[in-house]
């Protein structure tokens, strides 16, 4: 900015000078409510198909100067396995038109798994009593972040009153990949 000032004496005489002023930006612009740990939980977004980055939440931030900074981040690094005990670390700044930065926020990305597979089991089977072999029929699991794994836990017989009757009963277990089960 460019200031002319201009002095004139009551006998016309006149004398100026300019004087510039400069405005300079050296605040750095703040971050406002970065959250140093997210969870996120794994579920139609973040599932086994995905497993590429989390996404951060970001903060606002705030500068005396410039009313909309950039806030930007840069991945650290990942540990664990996808989608237990998984974890991204970021940092995040914001940063003005003049080039000042702020602080550094340090956020952890922690994908958690807390749902249980769905286990379907196959529906009661009534066999005729002679000879021949009982089929078994199998369930069927699925899960939102892991491939489930089906395993038979428990298996009785049940006799009945009824000579040659008796009942058959399974337990079947789905298990996900971060230890989620379901029994039917």
């Amino acid at each position: 900015l460019t200031i002319l000032w201009v002095a004139t004496d009551n006998c016309g005489n006149v004398d100026s000078c300019t004087q510039v002023v400069y405005v300079v930006d050296t605040t750095a612009p703040v971050l406002l409510d970065c959250d140093t740990l997210i969870v996120i939980a794994c579920d139609s977004f973040y599932t086994k198909e995905s497993q590429s980055g989390l996404s951060p939440r970001l903060p606002s931030a705030d500068d005396n100067c410039d009313p909309d900074p950039d806030v930007r981040y840069r991945y650290l690094g990942s540990s664990g396995t996808w989608p237990c005990n998984y974890v991204e670390r970021v940092a995040i700044w914001a940063e003005d038109r003049c080039g000042n930065i702020s602080d550094t926020c340090y956020q952890v990305l922690m994908l958690v798994d807390t749902v249980a597979p769905v286990l379907a089991c196959p529906d009661s089977a009534v066999y005729q009593c002679g000879p021949g072999s009982i089929g078994m029929a199998f369930p069927s699991a699925t899960d939102n972040c892991s491939d489930p794994q089906v395993k038979l836990i428990d298996e009785r017989r049940e006799d009945s009153t009824c000579f040659g009757s008796y009942r058959w009963v399974t337990v079947w277990e789905a298990v996900d990949g971060c230890g989620n089960a379901d029994t039917c």
